[in-house]
């Protein structure tokens, strides 16, 4: 009998299928005893293991058990009290494969480099990764200076280094498929989602020698299944936003100044498409720069992209459009997009670039540009070189990103806003 009686025992065990919520089951397992009595001796405790919320971050709901055994740390209760809030904090070197981890690195002026962290998918139905930035801080790229009179020769005119990140850099490999653009600077804020495949995602960061910058970050890393594209965006889109409207920007676009100083320079290098979800009962998008041009050279528009059309600062578009260029498919004036069915004559503008954002080439102020084509997308597209000379005359924007204002090294920060139908 004493036998018996100690196989009165709790049993918890977890169910792992992929349902939400966190829906505890309990069931009560059956065992005949020798006087063929049914006896129950087992309680099984069964709940999903869905993200959770912790004190200060979200984690995934394990038991105890499990959740020291991956490695992880308990932070609050889930699934009415017999889980945990495993919380999956990676240092260098680390790796995970659950579905919420963070990739941390507290403040510090010097850091072993190269310093890796390896992202797993956590089931095989997983078909995108996504990286919050919540906290990210590098040495930036090297700045050019954009100038209205002319420019003596100097290193920052020289556009081979200009928007490169030449002391840190952080990308992401992914075998299978493609990666990341390599970034620097300040990017808190900014995220990034890349399709996943078998393999395992590798962040890198190559932190160069200065001391004069105290890097940090903290790096949230989300998984979705394949077809949830609502929420993780379509595959290919590097970013992706989902409200009516939003403001979208280059890495490293100094987000809490209200002024463009002459210094604001984009990354090189850069190729990626920005998605937008189009929402219900709306039929297109438009995108305007933030701030207009200011009379003086501290005060340039949030856009300005590449060489311009002529000496004196103006748009270009299309086919004018080669080095660097922001691509909206279908792009085309406020007036034209609100037309459901517009006339096969109707001009449209794929690309837009030079130091005024407009549809009309040789503009000489920013305006408008909507589009009606979906999914909403802007491709960015900045090549590896910045177009300068040794030594610039005054009025050479056509032959020179870093001459007349808005400078052509500038970038975009663009507000977004879609329009009901």
């Amino acid at each position: 009998m004493a036998g018996l009686l100690g196989l009165f025992a709790l049993f918890i065990s977890v169910n792992v299928s992929p349902t939400n919520g966190e829906d505890v089951v309990t069931e009560t397992e059956e065992f005949e005893g020798r006087d063929g009595k049914v006896l129950p001796i087992f309680q099984v405790v069964r709940f999903p293991n869905d993200i959770c919320s912790g004190t200060s971050r979200n984690g995934t709901c394990y038991t105890a058990e499990e959740c020291s055994t991956k490695g992880g740390t308990g932070d609050a209760s889930c699934a009415s009290g017999f889980g945990v809030c495993c919380i999956f904090s990676l240092s260098c070197g680390g790796s995970a494969s659950e579905n919420s981890s963070y990739i941390i690195q507290s403040s510090a002026t010097t850091l072993t480099s190269p310093c890796t962290y390896t992202i797993c998918p956590c089931s095989n139905g997983i078909c995108r990764i996504r990286y919050d930035f919540t906290t990210f801080v590098l040495a930036s790229a090297v700045a050019g200076t954009s100038d209205i009179d002319a420019q003596a020769a100097a290193a920052t005119q020289r556009g081979g280094s200009i928007g490169d990140c030449m002391t840190d850099q952080f990308s992401i490999t992914n075998p299978g498929s493609a990666g990341s653009p390599v970034i620097c600077g300040p990017n808190g804020g900014y995220h990034m989602i890349l399709d996943a495949s078998e393999s395992c995602q590798i962040v890198n960061f190559n932190i160069g020698g200065s001391t004069s910058t105290t890097r940090k970050w903290d790096i949230k890393v989300t998984q979705y299944a394949c077809g949830d594209y609502d929420m993780s965006g379509w595959p290919g889109c590097l970013q992706y936003y989902t409200g009516t409207s939003n403001t979208i920007q280059n890495f490293a676009f100094p987000t809490s100044s209200t002024t463009v100083t002459t210094g604001v320079t984009h990354l090189s290098n850069q190729v990626y498409d920005i998605c937008i979800r189009r929402a219900a009962t709306y039929c297109y998008i438009c995108y305007s720069p933030l701030t207009a041009a200011g009379a003086t050279a501290a005060a340039q528009a949030t856009f300005g992209v590449s060489i311009s059309i002529a000496t004196a600062s103006q748009a270009a578009t299309g086919t004018s459009c080669s080095n660097d260029y922001l691509e909206i498919p279908y792009g085309n004036s406020a007036t034209i997009a609100a037309i459901t069915t517009p006339s096969t004559a109707a001009t449209n503008f794929h690309r837009q670039c030079g130091r005024f954002f407009n549809t009309a080439s040789a503009a000489t102020s920013s305006n408008t540009v909507c589009s009606r084509n979906s999914p909403f997308r802007v491709g960015v597209s900045f090549d590896t070189n910045e177009v300068t000379g040794t030594a610039i005359a005054d009025a050479k924007a056509s032959t020179s990103e870093t001459s007349e204002v808005p400078g052509g090294i500038v970038g975009f920060k663009l507000i977004y806003f879609q329009v009901a139908c």
